[in-house]
């Protein structure tokens, strides 16, 4: 799958959604007019959560999760009273073993830091297909 199928499931997936959200493609992270130096790959935005995305085709997909540590750790992101809502879709064969571990490990470590703050979510490469994505979605969305 590419990344392209996949923005094109999750966006069809909140076009059908009949809450009111923002979509930002590819835009910094800013909110209450404070830029915080990080661009997801997609942003659904609604008053209290953020849904953010993560199309990971590289071979270092640790650099997409660390991102989200450092913001979590490091920034006054914080006081935004925005929960976050992280789903990282692996889509590189490359991930297996120590790279898609080391994913679930920071985002379930960053769970239990901000349990209240930051929900993880995650579709290693070997299993990504829209059924996949959609059943994520679903969650994130309840």
């Amino acid at each position: 799958m590419t990344i392209a199928d996949c923005e094109n499931i999750i966006k069809l997936f909140f076009e059908n959604y009949p809450q009111n959200y923002e979509h930002l493609h590819n835009r910094n992270l800013n909110v209450n007019n404070v830029n915080f130096r990080i661009v997801p790959d997609d942003r659904f935005d609604w008053d209290d959560d953020i849904i953010l995305i993560e199309y990971e085709n590289t071979k270092r997909p640790v650099e997409s999760i660390s991102k989200y540590w450092w913001l979590l750790k490091n920034t006054n992101w914080l006081k935004e009273n925005k929960r976050i809502k992280l789903l990282v879709i692996g889509l590189n064969e490359a991930h297996k073993g120590i790279r898609d571990e080391t994913i679930m490990i920071l985002g379930s470590e960053l769970e239990l830091l901000f349990k209240d703050e930051f929900k993880f979510y995650y579709v290693p490469w070997n299993t990504v297909s829209e059924k996949e994505i959609l059943k994520i979605l679903n969650q994130i969305i309840e």
